[in-house]
């Protein structure tokens, strides 16, 4: 399948992996997840022999796959063919129908996606060429409006969609495309790895970027939203870089956004931040969630892929020359963290001020989930979200652009650009995934190093609504002084010392 993202992506993977992104702990989780959720549609086949060598171990796991289904197998998990042109499959199940198979791929995704068509397509193929006659062809997935009771029911976890026809039709395509794979492994150089070639741009890009991590924050690659067609206008164009783009013309208005902002000062709207900051009411407070999904429900009451919060950080500001305060909680039980969380978040957050917080749809997203399940703080919750004021919105309007934010108003963005002595690079934790990722070795697992995880989850926390005080105050800074001409040349020297 990493042919079907990029050609160079299989020659990689085959002769030169050690260059490939290292799997991080966000990974993991990722494929954790995926793991869990298969363990939990195998139950809905309880007959299933499961073909168990190691991975390399190809003759031992074609053999043992062969030897379930001699001996009458009903259903076979991790069936492995391997072709005499060297295709290697490996099925989540096959099940006996008759003399022919029925074929099951296992996703922790909520619905069928395009590459899982391609993926067992591929399969298909395999297992015909090999003489196995594949029946019927389908895709188990995670429901993602289960509610877990005390006990997880995979009958009611796990949709089932037959898509035969879909994937037969899909074959036709993949067929083709084989001996183009193959030849890509039979050469001795690694293809070019421009994304010009990717076949998956969302996917190739951040592989891209790890191969090249000294691309120019200007390269025409570093465009948000990048899509082949885009690439096409770029190459039409025949700029080096986004300051010497000419054409904008069918580039989005993100897109466009972040192109002249290379190109010259974007204005900056002092008339609608000073507005914003004027409907603030003192005391602020800064808050933040941190939370974990899962798809396979951790706790009764909550759906598959629900986020819980299990952690927030609180920073107040009393007045505008208040000395900073800040308040913390983190969950460290494997019980639902919802109720002590709350219990804690009702003692220091207090009833009167602003609540800002970055993407206002997530924090109240989560108030909402959190008083389905834990109802008598419904309606406080309630009066929080009626408080909230979302800090990423003069960023998210454009009435503040640096060509540092990439076309993007995400925190990791504008911080290092107008805050640049405030940076996630430095901790262990720098992102949410790895933060949920961590928090369930830790809490769920129960690591031993979870005291360290921990800790660094604090750091993590605190620094996100730490960058949103400063950002704050960055904005205060910008009203108050009308902002001096060498303060509108700010963008143009990311490294600037803070304001404040």
């Amino acid at each position: 399948m990493r042919w079907l993202i990029h050609p160079g992506y299989l020659w990689l993977e085959k002769y030169d992996k050690k260059k490939l992104p290292p799997v991080t702990t966000a990974d993991q989780f990722l494929f954790d997840k995926g793991n869990a959720f298969e363990e939990e549609a195998r139950k809905l086949f309880p007959k299933g022999k499961l073909v168990d060598a190691k991975p390399w171990e190809f003759d031992r796991l074609v053999a043992l796959t062969k030897q379930y289904m001699e001996a009458g197998a009903e259903t076979i998990f991790q069936a492995t063919a391997f072709t005499d042109r060297k295709l290697l499959v490996k099925s989540d199940v096959l099940k006996s129908n008759g003399d022919k198979w029925d074929l099951y791929e296992i996703k922790s995704s909520t619905s069928v996606k395009d590459d899982h068509l391609s993926d067992l397509a591929f399969q298909v193929i395999a297992w015909e060429e090999v003489g196995v006659d594949i029946d019927e062809i389908y895709l188990s997935y995670v429901n993602k409006e289960y509610k877990r009771g005390k006990q997880i029911e995979p009958e009611l976890l796990v949709s089932k969609e037959r898509i035969t026809n879909k994937v037969r039709k899909r074959a036709r395509e993949v067929r083709e495309q084989i001996p183009e794979a193959l030849a890509v492994l039979d050469r001795k150089e690694c293809p070019d790895l421009d994304p010009k070639y990717a076949r998956d741009l969302g996917k190739w890009l951040p592989v891209y970027m790890h191969l090249h991590p000294d691309l120019p924050p200007e390269h025409i690659y570093n465009l948000a939203q990048l899509k082949p067609a885009d690439i096409k206008l770029l190459q039409a164009d025949g700029a080096a870089d986004l300051i010497g783009l000419n054409n904008l013309e069918g580039f989005n208005p993100r897109q466009q956004s972040q192109i002249k902002a290379w190109q010259e000062k974007p204005p900056i709207k002092l008339d609608k931040i000073a507005e914003f900051l004027d409907k603030l009411e003192f005391p602020l407070w800064f808050l933040d969630y941190e939370t974990v999904s899962h798809a396979v429900p951790i706790y009764p009451g909550t759906r598959a892929y629900q986020e819980i919060p299990f952690q927030y950080s609180l920073h107040l500001l009393e007045s505008p020359d208040a000395e900073l305060k800040h308040f913390e909680y983190l969950h460290k039980g494997d019980d639902l963290p919802v109720p002590r969380l709350l219990e804690k978040l009702k003692q220091d957050l207090g009833d009167e001020g602003s609540i800002l917080v970055w993407y206002q749809a997530f924090e109240k997203g989560r108030n909402d989930d959190m008083a389905r399940l834990a109802p008598e703080y419904r309606d406080w919750l309630k009066s929080i979200n009626k408080r909230i004021v979302d800090l990423m919105i003069p960023f998210s309007s454009g009435w503040y652009i640096d060509k540092n934010f990439a076309g993007s108003a995400s925190i990791k963005k504008v911080l290092p650009a107008i805050v640049p002595e405030l940076s996630y690079r430095e901790l262990d934790v720098a992102d949410g995934m790895s933060a949920q990722a961590s928090w369930y070795r830790a809490a769920i697992e129960k690591m031993q190093i979870k005291e360290k995880i921990f800790a660094d989850l604090i750091k993590y926390c605190s620094l996100d609504t730490l960058a949103m005080v400063e950002i704050y105050r960055f904005l205060v800074k910008l009203v108050e002084n009308e902002i001096s001409d060498d303060s509108q040349n700010h963008q143009d020297q990311p490294n600037q010392p803070s304001l404040f």
